[in-house]
């Protein structure tokens, strides 16, 4: 049976895939974590749009601003790359839903792979429900376009 997308869930893509503007919630300036490696590959495959960060233990990373939250950026970002525990996850994503993104690519794990992630992934699905946001993962590297030079992936 052929899915029927609608024009605003290709828009999600297209704003995951040829993403203008990103930010990576739980920014650290550990570059051998997985936010701080995701920090790397977009500066060091040149990705010329603008990166907005996310941590509230931090003001700066790598000497960029950082925000406590989504919803504390100064501009409306494409697509979110979400580095955090999976406790936290389905909060960010209501967050980002509040902030306008349409995309986000969620890296953490502590889902369907472990034998207690099923509330973990209840409440994700759930916030995904209700945002709308088209979502990678979670328990993923990522997203890679090459000619875009969206890396959001710390592999």
């Amino acid at each position: 049976m052929k899915k029927n997308f609608s024009a605003s869930r290709v828009a999600g893509l297209e704003k995951l895939f040829q993403a203008r503007s990103v930010c990576i919630v739980g920014a650290s300036p550990d570059e051998r974590s997985i936010p701080g490696m995701a920090l790397d590959r977009l500066v060091k495959h040149g990705f010329g749009g603008t990166i907005q960060l996310v941590n509230p233990k931090y003001n700066e990373v790598s000497g960029r601003r950082c925000f406590p939250s989504v919803r504390d950026l100064p501009e409306r970002v494409d697509a979110a790359m979400v580095c955090i525990p999976a406790a936290a996850v389905p909060d960010v994503i209501d967050q980002c839903g509040d902030a306008g993104v349409a995309a986000a690519v969620v890296v953490a794990s502590g889902f369907e792979e472990v034998s207690n992630g099923a509330a973990s992934t209840a409440r994700l699905r759930a916030a995904i429900d209700r945002t709308g946001i088209r979502v990678v993962g979670p328990n993923t590297e990522g997203v890679w376009n090459i000619p875009g030079k969206v890396m959001l992936t710390f592999g």
